[in-house]
């Protein structure tokens, strides 16, 4: 099911601000790791096909993590899946962002004022 504007508005927002793991940023052997759900069968039943048309991730501060890392990598308790479409919708909205937050700010010659 697609996201809505608003999941994705909130997801780029989580991107923006480095919080979210997906599966993108996980090399495959190390997802049952990561995503500890899908060490316990919470992919089963899932198509291969299926499988490529999503993004597993989960958000620092959002999703329950086990408090141990393995490999540098934070271990989620609970995971989020979206269609690779929204991810990617998402991941664009938050470069635009950055690119927003990194451009140099000019004032006015004397106009320091909060």
């Amino acid at each position: 099911m697609p996201m809505t504007e608003e999941k994705i508005a909130e997801l780029a927002r989580h991107l923006v601000g480095d919080l979210v793991w997906s599966t993108l940023d996980v090399p495959p052997e190390m997802w049952k790791h990561v995503f500890m759900p899908i060490a316990l069968g919470g992919l089963a039943g899932w198509h291969e096909e299926e499988l490529k048309r999503v993004v597993i991730f989960a958000v620092l501060g959002t999703h329950e993590t086990s408090g141990v890392q393995i490999n540098g990598y934070p271990s989620f308790m609970e995971f989020r899946y979206a269609l690779a479409e929204d991810f990617t919708q998402a991941l664009l909205r938050a470069k635009a962002a950055v690119e927003v937050l990194r451009a140099p700010v000019s004032m006015p010659p004397g106009d320091n004022s909060p």
